[in-house]
């Protein structure tokens, strides 16, 4: 079947569908919003592979009705279970407390799942259900090829949060004919949905003010239950079935319904680089704010992070997965093992390329140019919209590896020299909420008819420390070829205290001259602020620096 441009490679979780917190794991390889609405019409009828979900469910009362139960060792578990009919566990029995063993081993991982949670973690247990008894219960059951499905029970009546529940779950009884069969489907199952218990404690907003968030907040409350399992069980890695929904379709809105399991590992990547407590404190703040408002908030002002730069930075270190698995750029060693980064947008280069793109609310595209030709390559990105966008490039060169620069917007940026075989690589973000914005990205040879304009970049180090600091360097784009660089110091003044002519030529690009730590000592420059003026061919730049002794 082929709808919009490209076809489906799988789609998994079709069948069975209940309303509520649909858990469906799709990947699907298209960014074209018609194809995902024909998907979404025909979720019912689609058998095949077999349905994969871990799924909370809507608010009901209709408990499974077993006739068996175990209180976990710690209590704070009654799993619930049969011996006969369609729901039977296995009976063997190899424990010491005389139960199947499939109850028993439930009741051991839902209580590391607690220690872990709320003991480790800091989480507040879940509020008490006391429908005859105070656990929080666990039934086996089969059910089908879900994994299991977690119900709102009852609304929570001791807070002033709007939307907090009581939950239990339904898991399967054997976990035989999943992709991740039996005990390991059994662990991180349990660790994923009572997760789901715990958040539904806090929070669940089931509508947000989010462009397109057609299931409100349930995409985080899934990036989260993911995560649990990889933190709770990190040699299963069941998650790998389903990243595919982001990597075979990454430009859509971070919220997108279809990367709710898929992006588990966002969750890991911001939590290894900033500790688990910040997922504590965006819970607490969901307790009265929607999750991407809390996950922004506790980001910016508990750590000073943008959460756009830091989704724009994850875009690109997708890009090192399976054959580009790099230890220093891949976003975990899980990485070796993910497929590749798909790029529609990718063109062989002709002389000149421009992409036409809107990029989607809170979203990134990445653009892919391979070269067959040497060149000086430029780019620019060109918008209306520059207060909501932000990106990078990551060039590849067969000879000196990667190199990563920040996009410039609307204007021509320099990008280096291309050889036969490199290939530049492109990641913008959108970081506006409710729009798509437009983006005209032009990629074409360095010459005539694509200019570059010659700046000043930088001065580092600043302040500088002779004797400490090998060299000052100063970094310059070159729009044309200059055969000399001057650089004079004046101080406060505005007497010339030092000066010096670096002879070229210099060529098109990036340049940088340095001073070097004996070359300012032995100017026998004072301690202070100097203004350093700087000449190439008809440009002037004036930068302060503050020398110290």
């Amino acid at each position: 079947m082929k709808i919009g441009r490209l076809a489906v490679i799988m789609v998994c979780g079709l069948a069975a569908l209940k309303t509520g917190l649909s858990e469906n794991k799709s990947i699907l390889v298209t960014d074209d919003d018609s194809y995902w609405q024909a998907i979404n019409a025909v979720r019912n009828d689609l058998k095949t592979p077999p349905n994969l979900r871990k799924q909370t469910g809507t608010l009901q009362s209709n408990r499974p009705d077993l006739p068996y139960s175990y209180q976990s060792t710690e209590g704070h578990f009654l799993i619930h279970y049969t011996l006969t009919g369609n729901d039977a566990v296995d009976p063997t029995v190899t424990n010491s407390d005389g139960v199947p063993d499939w109850v028993y081993e439930a009741a051991q991982i839902a209580e590391r799942s607690y220690r872990l949670l709320i003991d480790t973690l800091g989480f507040e247990p879940p509020p008490v259900d006391d429908v005859a008894s105070p656990e929080t219960d666990i039934y086996v059951i089969d059910v089908g090829y879900d994994y299991a499905y977690t119900y709102p029970d009852s609304p929570v009546t001791s807070t002033s949060r709007p939307y907090d529940y009581t939950a239990y779950t339904e898991i399967d009884n054997d976990y035989v004919g999943y992709a991740t069969p039996g005990l390991a489907a059994l662990q991180v199952t349990i660790a994923h949905e009572y997760f789901h218990v715990v958040q539904l404690g806090y929070n669940w907003f089931t509508s947000n003010n989010l462009s397109g968030a057609v299931d409100g907040d349930t995409y985080f409350l899934e990036w989260c239950s993911t995560w649990m399992e990889e933190r709770s069980y990190p040699e299963v890695n069941d998650y790998y079935n389903y990243v595919y929904s982001f990597f075979y379709s990454p430009a859509r809105s971070l919220w997108f319904s279809n990367y709710s399991y898929a992006l588990g590992f966002f969750i890991r990547f911001i939590l290894d680089r900033y500790g688990e407590d910040l997922l504590v404190k965006v819970w607490e703040k969901i307790k009265t704010d929607y999750a991407f408002e809390s996950l922004q908030s506790v980001l910016t002002d508990d750590y000073a992070v943008d959460l756009a730069e830091l989704w724009n930075e994850f875009i690109y270190r997708c890009y090192f997965t399976g054959e580009r698995y790099d230890p220093d750029l891949a976003l975990s060693s899980d990485a070796r093992d993910f497929p590749l980064l798909q790029i529609i947008n990718t063109e062989e280069f002709d002389g000149t390329i421009e992409f036409n793109s809107t990029v989607k609310p809170f979203a990134s595209t990445p653009y892919c140019i391979i070269f067959g030709q040497d060149l000086l390559c430029g780019i620019n990105t060109s918008t209306d919209y520059e207060n909501y966008f932000s990106g990078r490039y990551l060039l590849v060169k067969k000879d000196i590896g990667q190199i990563t620069k920040t996009v410039v917007l609307n204007e021509n940026q320099f990008v280096g020299d291309l050889s036969d075989g490199d290939s530049l690589l492109i990641f913008m973000t959108n970081f506006n909420i409710d729009d798509s914005c437009p983006l005209v990205l032009t990629v074409a040879a360095v010459g005539d008819s694509f200019k570059i304009a010659t700046k000043l970049l930088k001065v580092y180090p600043n302040p500088y420390l002779p004797g400490e600091h090998d060299n000052l360097k100063i970094e310059l784009q070159l729009g044309a070829i200059t055969k000399t660089i001057k650089a004079n110091w004046f101080d406060l003044r505005g007497r010339n205290a030092y000066y010096e002519n670096f002879d070229g030529p210099y060529g098109i690009g990036i340049q940088t001259i340095s001073f070097s730590s004996a070359e300012i000592s032995g100017a026998r420059l004072a301690s202070g602020v100097y203004l350093l003026r700087i000449e190439a061919g008809s440009k002037i730049f004036n930068r302060k620096i503050i020398l110290l002794k």
